[in-house]
């Protein structure tokens, strides 16, 4: 029987962030390693507080402008997860986090999901979107004349047939 290759990365892990932290430790001392551990799990906190809004406002810019937020939204979780690595202690999962941490880095890990994953892409953008800037004439604009439309209170029908057919026959 074949032993599955991440059951043996999810056991061999923690034996990695042991013997990690006992090298550093006996190269800096325990009380310097401990408190690297505590400034990366600080750090973490801090990169998850600050990186949570930021990508949510970019998301949303990517929809008003008619994109799709795929990017921005695996651009986000990869930030959440190297904001977990280094909150976790240990030296391995830190190094991990901050690699995650380099755009281009996140940039490459997009580009292999891009390419190994399928994408459906909406015809004409995303749906829903506001198009900045959009004229009369353009396509998805509806331009009305101020005697095309009118304005009605919530419950009151919109047009004189359907107030004859709640009313009842004239």
């Amino acid at each position: 029987m074949r032993f599955p290759v991440f059951a043996l990365l999810l056991l061999s892990w923690p034996i990695a962030e042991i013997t990690l932290f006992a090298f550093v430790a006996g190269k800096i001392g325990i009380l310097s390693g401990l408190l690297m551990l505590v400034a990366a799990m600080l750090a973490g906190g801090l990169v998850l507080r600050i990186a949570g809004t930021s990508g949510l406002l970019r998301m949303q810019t990517a929809m008003a402008a008619g994109e799709s937020p795929g990017k921005e939204l695996a651009n986000s979780a990869l930030i959440f997860v190297s904001a977990m690595l280094l909150i976790v202690p240990g030296f391995a999962s830190d190094v991990v986090g901050l690699v995650l941490l380099l755009p281009f880095v996140r940039n490459l890990v997009w580009k292999w999901f891009a390419a190994n994953s399928i994408i459906v892409q909406m015809p004409g953008g995303f749906p829903g979107a506001r198009r900045a800037g959009s004229r009369r004439g353009e396509p998805g604009v509806v331009d009305l004349d101020p005697d095309e439309f009118s304005v009605h209170e919530a419950g009151e029908p919109h047009d004189n047939q359907t107030k004859r057919r709640l009313d009842g026959p004239s």
